[in-house]
């Protein structure tokens, strides 16, 4: 039970709002009572509210919760919390879905009136409506990024006593419909490999699904990065697409994200003849004249220059026609390598730190599907104990309970 405040009291309106007053003291310039008010919904809430004030006011702290508005608390967050401690293109996603979906619905609300109720009507209206096409709702990822930044946001002003509790704890979320993974099968791959063996970007197509690193991880490596003699390749930087369609070096997404992975004996084979031809098409460049920028970069344009990340998208789209093969997205090559992983028995843990995934339950909730073929083998290996003329396999005698 919560103990009576001293000094205070809770009385009931007749609208059913309960208020309760605390006599603290007296103001020494003004010699009047320091006797503020707090409102709750049930008696328990008013008599909680009193300690709390209690406490603030023990502290030295400000007694009443903060009249900021719940947008101004945000684009507070931003500048001073997410913008320092996060990648840039972090803090535009987060700033694109405060500016275009949660600002002009609650931006003008006090961050002290601010309820769930606020909240769930928001996640629900842009779940129903919210593209700014108006053809449809929001996807639940995204709404699901919308309370993340609500809940971040309103998490960091109860720490700076700013409000007393997070009103998102409250809320129901809309599920997440996990797409389907469809990796290439290994045929695919050979079918794939074989047909674009001598398109210029063969080789980063190669690298991509014998080593399951990102796209942005690619497009970011530079030869140092590279150890050819150990079979190696350390991930370090990301070449990405920010929301304002320009293109940056970058932190990779995660501290796991910042790796080492091993290369196949062809992959470095590829790699040096991959090399061997920039260094070819550079030496040509400049003796015509053309400009060269020289970045050290793996895979670059013929000038020197980073690719813009969706050209690479363009290129493997045409790669597939030419391979006769269906639509595979860039990410693919991706779950692609990592498919391959678990399908031969890999450690979860071992491929988690392949990819560079944050943590094993990311893993794990991606890639524990069995590929097709799989099953198959998995009840083919139950048929010695079920043929009617089979003896039991040794490893079945045992007791198991002994």
């Amino acid at each position: 039970m919560l103990k009576k405040v001293p000094k205070g009291s809770v009385r009931k309106f007749k609208n059913g709002l309960y208020q309760g007053r605390v006599m603290l003291g007296y103001n020494p310039e003004t010699g009047r009572e320091i006797r503020p008010a707090v409102y709750g919904e049930s008696e328990r809430e008013a008599w909680k509210k009193l300690e709390q004030v209690i406490e603030r006011y023990e502290r030295g702290q400000p007694l009443q919760e903060s009249r900021v508005k719940f947008g101004d608390w945000l684009n507070h967050w931003l500048e001073n919390h997410v913008k320092i401690k996060n990648r840039l293109t972090t803090w535009e996603n987060y700033k694109w879905a405060v500016d275009t979906h949660i600002n002009p619905a609650l931006g003008k609300i006090n961050l002290k009136d601010l309820r769930a109720s606020h909240l769930q009507t928001l996640y629900r209206e842009k779940l129903e409506n919210g593209r700014d096409d108006a053809k449809g709702g929001l996807s639940a990822r995204t709404i699901q990024l919308i309370h993340r930044i609500c809940h971040a946001a309103l998490e960091q002003a109860v720490r700076e006593d700013v409000i007393y509790k997070n009103v998102s704890h409250n809320v129901s979320l809309p599920q997440k419909t996990r797409k389907e993974i469809l990796p290439m099968s290994p045929e695919q791959i050979k079918t794939f490999l074989t047909a674009n063996r001598e398109d210029p970007l063969f080789p980063a197509f190669f690298i991509l699904i014998s080593t399951g690193m990102r796209r942005g991880e690619l497009l970011g490596l530079k030869w140092p990065d590279i150890d050819l003699d150990n079979r190696t390749i350390f991930i370090q930087r990301s070449w990405v697409k920010s929301r304002t369609k320009t293109a940056q070096f970058s932190e990779p997404k995660t501290k796991k994200s910042r790796r080492i992975v091993p290369l196949l004996d062809e992959g470095v084979a590829v790699l040096r003849q991959h090399r061997l031809q920039q260094q070819h098409d550079c030496d040509e460049r400049i003796a015509k004249g053309k400009a060269y920028s020289d970045q050290g970069l793996v895979f670059c344009r013929i000038d020197g220059a980073p690719y813009y990340p969706a050209t690479l998208n363009f290129y493997l789209e045409k790669a597939l026609q030419r391979a006769g093969l269906p639509k595979f997205r860039m990410h693919d090559l991706r779950h692609t390598f990592a498919s391959l992983m678990v399908e031969q028995g890999t450690s979860i843990k071992v491929v988690q730190e392949l990819l560079g995934h944050a943590t094993v339950q990311m893993t794990l909730d991606t890639y524990t599907h069995v590929l097709p073929g799989t099953k198959a083998e998995a009840v083919e290996k139950l048929q010695d104990y079920f043929k009617a003329d089979s003896k039991v396999p040794e490893q079945a005698k045992s007791d198991p309970l002994n």
